[in-house]
């Protein structure tokens, strides 16, 4: 796919060549002694303006077009698939807790920087499995990798939020999916 700055130089080059016949077939004529000038030159003008549209509306239609894509396809392109959580969360709604802590410690080692993982793993330790001091090793093994600053704040919310309500059995409408949805504003975080 060419550039836009290569679609308007070819715009250009085309428009400037057309100029360059035009005025060489005016000079052409102006030796010549033709009687009904304005009609010869109307009709090349006509003629070269009929051959331009069709090789113009292309590249205008191709300028157009990349720019329109870019508002749904950005152009970003990733050097390596992403990670496949799927796996994971299907043991995890399975019931295979351990396997699914696995998977996700495997794509943490895989994508260090993707929060979701340590995410996932810390409530599958302190929820599911109820072993705290894994969930807390998880969410320290989190902090540690992530650069991301709110990434890390997330990380230290959810890890509030799930330890919360490991302490104080919250209703399953606080389960710490809604928390992470709709409700961290109304637990006691701080």
């Amino acid at each position: 796919m060419k550039t836009r700055n290569e679609i308007l130089m070819g715009i250009i080059s085309w428009a400037v060549a057309y100029v360059l016949v035009f005025f060489i077939v005016l000079l052409v004529l102006r030796f010549l002694s033709l009687r009904d000038r304005s009609l010869v030159i109307l009709t090349l003008a006509l003629s070269s303006v009929i051959v331009l549209i069709p090789w113009t509306a292309q590249k205008i239609a191709q300028l157009v077009g990349q720019q329109a894509g870019k508002l749904f396809y950005s152009g970003e392109e990733f050097n390596r698939p992403q990670p496949m959580f799927s796996v994971p969360e299907g043991k995890r709604k399975s019931g295979h807790y351990q396997e699914a802590f696995d998977g996700f410690q495997k794509i943490a080692e895989e994508y260090p920087q993707e929060l979701k993982p340590y995410l996932e793993m810390m409530e599958i330790a302190i929820v599911d499995m109820k072993d705290k001091k894994k969930g807390d090793l998880v969410f320290h093994q989190g902090i540690a990798a992530l650069d991301d600053k709110e990434a890390c704040d997330t990380l230290l919310k959810m890890y509030k939020a799930i330890s919360f309500q490991l302490e104080y059995k919250l209703p399953e409408s606080h389960h710490p999916i809604a928390i992470r949805k709709h409700d961290l504003k109304r637990l006691p975080l701080e």
